[in-house]
């Protein structure tokens, strides 16, 4: 495993506190954890499986009724 020191500026520590900073870059690591898998995932995803007509409908209809989460998710993260 690979350490890092990352060098915060004291007024940032000040006004956010050192326990919400370590939560965040905490946050920051699980959420680049999980890209990760996702990406190994993907990786190894069969581009046939995305091509059935019962999957590409459901997709849509997914998309349709959940969409705006998403959007929403993704822009906050």
């Amino acid at each position: 495993m690979t350490e890092f020191k990352i060098q915060v500026d004291d007024k940032v520590v000040k006004d956010f506190g050192k326990e919400l900073l370590e939560r965040f870059f905490q946050d920051y690591y699980t959420k680049a954890l999980l890209k990760l898998a996702a990406k190994e995932i993907l990786k190894d995803w069969d581009d046939n499986e995305t091509q059935d007509e019962t999957w590409l409908f459901a997709r849509e209809q997914a998309w349709q009724k959940n969409g705006h989460y998403f959007i929403n998710v993704i822009a906050n993260a």
